[in-house]
């Protein structure tokens, strides 16, 4: 029987973002150490067009180890595997390894991410109508859904205001695309004449074909449910400008297109470049130990009730304030 590495909880271990580099991992650990994988259902057979083969033996499990942390386990950064330990075992885990363990095999990784029929022909257009507006791509992506606690902070619109008034001159006709599971922070953008998915045509419509969202579809709009689109234009943006989140991490990391990609940090509460090919996938910095920043952190997100109740907060959210949010709005 020929080796073999499985992940039988692949589209259930975390959202989007977290598929993307699970399956990244499986499929680059069956490459280099030349065995079979196997794995469920999940919706890039559609999005992607992979035949990938079924599980139909069951493997003792691998779990994921981490360096340690003052919290949780999982919050520790992620230890790569030794060479060739997950053959013949199920992988249990998020694989968010520092990216210098993937960058060999960057093109077939990237080989992996192309959008085929049918969905193709509905994101395409976007972008062509995008690359009409201007010549410089740029993608804010607000991640809000299920952040706002532990080490998923909110990135507040203030930071995304100064990004633009720091950088928004020196872009050759630039266009703003906005990425977001609330669009009424669109408003915020107003003077940058920012686009969004529905402005190009593509409504929101719910899951993808062969999509189960792994928490539940309760307290979950449609826009955020329907993701592709936004994920498929920060992947062939030219700049992204980002919340520390795996969505628009594995946008920027598998794209061929992507310049410049500057993520949100929490220490320095700012937005730092960052090469997807040689880092970390996320900063791992807890709330905790910075506390009192306005507007990265809720205390009122209603999932944490039923998924996070036992990750409490040790310190109050702090709203952002209004005035400071207008203050920023309108170019110098």
């Amino acid at each position: 029987m020929p080796n073999l590495i499985t992940m039988s909880r692949l589209g259930t271990t975390g959202q989007w973002g977290n598929q993307v580099i699970q399956y990244a991992y499986i499929r680059t650990c069956a490459k280099r150490y030349g065995c079979d994988y196997a794995v469920p259902k999940w919706a890039g057979q559609y999005l992607f067009g992979h035949n990938d083969p079924a599980i139909t033996r069951q493997l003792p499990p691998a779990r994921e180890t981490y360096a340690p942390t003052p919290y949780e386990s999982c919050f520790g950064y992620p230890t790569p595997p030794s060479q060739g330990a997950q053959i013949d075992h199920d992988f249990i885990g998020w694989a968010q390894y520092h990216t210098s363990w993937y960058a060999p095999d960057r093109e077939f990784i990237q080989g992996l991410y192309d959008v085929v029929s049918p969905e193709r022909e509905r994101v395409r257009p976007v972008i062509e109508q995008l690359r009409e507006r201007g010549k410089t791509l740029v993608v804010f992506h607000l991640r809000r859904s299920d952040a706002g606690r532990m080490i998923f902070f909110l990135t507040p619109v203030t930071w995304f205001l100064l990004w633009l008034r720091a950088h928004w001159h020196a872009l050759v006709e630039p266009v703003l695309y906005i990425a977001t599971e609330e669009p009424a922070l669109v408003r915020h953008f107003r003077y940058y004449n920012p686009v969004t998915m529905e402005d190009v045509g593509v409504p929101a419509r719910g899951a993808p074909h062969g999509y189960i969202y792994p928490y539940g579809n309760r307290y979950h709009h449609l826009r955020q449910l329907d993701f592709f689109p936004d994920w498929y234009v920060m992947q062939n943006a030219d700049i992204v400008v980002a919340a520390d989140s795996t969505f628009s991490f594995s946008a920027a990391w598998t794209s061929r297109t992507v310049q410049e990609y500057w993520r949100a940090r929490l220490s320095t509460q700012h937005f730092e470049t960052v090469d997807p090919w040689d880092g970390d996938v996320s900063w791992r910095e807890h709330l905790n130990d910075y506390p009192g920043i306005p507007g990265t952190q809720t205390d009122t997100n209603p999932i944490y009730g039923d998924y996070w109740k036992n990750y409490s907060a040790r310190y109050p959210s702090v709203p952002l304030d209004p005035a400071d949010i207008a203050a920023l709005e309108k170019p110098l």
